[in-house]
């Protein structure tokens, strides 16, 4: 989509934005309607549209949005795992991550391993009370195998798209094929290692209600960062 805009863009701003939007729908469709896909995808073609008239939208209201949007589309999403870890990781990243960020950096730029590793916590407090909710366990090292496969996913994801383009070619959709397994099996291995260390696991009863309330240790200091604001304004 970055791509398209850029290159498409140079001829006119709405043929950079259709393109864009066609991509978008593309990979929706080559992929599945799935909740988070779904998430993802009505968020990227808003965040064009806000591009293409010359506006930015906030996090929390695009969330707003989308949210209301794709439970008008099925109200099920509501109790749907990957509809709810999908919003909130992306709240966690939007939201939470630029305040951890300025929080241990002021306005400085966090390099990359440590912005990862913020990024990480971030979405990880926020899909806490979930995980921990439907699984009752999660793991305090999650962080180490997101460093380790983060920086490589886009690739695997590359690899994976280019090997059905290359499909029936001779000789390169065996390449292709062959590096787009061991990449995603380096993944895999990264998951069961960090994932068989149950000594890092913090496990409760699943279905406990009770969890939810860290989103109050979460969100208390974040609105009264907005109130305070506020109050200066005011002033």
């Amino acid at each position: 989509v970055e791509v398209a805009r850029r290159v498409f863009g140079r001829a006119s701003r709405a043929f950079g934005l259709i393109c864009s939007i066609l991509f978008v729908v593309f990979f929706m469709s080559m992929v599945g309607f799935t909740p988070s896909i779904l998430r993802a995808g009505v968020m990227a073609i808003l965040t064009l549209m806000s591009w293409y008239v010359g506006r930015k939208i906030a996090p929390w209201r695009i969330i707003l949005l989308v949210a209301a949007f794709t439970l008008m589309l099925d109200p099920m999403f509501l109790i749907n795992l990957a509809w709810l870890l999908s919003f909130a990781s992306y709240a966690g990243i939007m939201l939470l991550g630029p305040r951890i960020t300025k929080f241990f950096y002021g306005e400085k730029k966090p390099k990359f391993v440590a912005s990862v590793v913020l990024t990480t916590v971030a979405a990880t407090l926020m899909t806490l009370p979930i995980i921990l909710y439907y699984y009752g366990q999660v793991s305090i090292i999650s962080v180490v195998a997101n460093l380790l496969i983060l920086p490589t996913l886009p690739y695997a994801m590359g690899l994976v798209f280019l090997t059905g383009v290359v499909a029936g070619i001779s000789g390169v959709e065996t390449v292709v094929g062959f590096l787009a397994t061991k990449l995603l099996d380096f993944h895999i291995v990264v998951v069961e290692f960090f994932g068989q260390m149950e000594q890092f696991l913090i496990k409760i009863e699943p279905y406990e209600p009770k969890v939810f309330l860290i989103y109050l240790i979460i969100l208390v200091p974040f609105l009264v960062g907005v109130m305070r604001r506020r109050i200066r304004l005011f002033r």
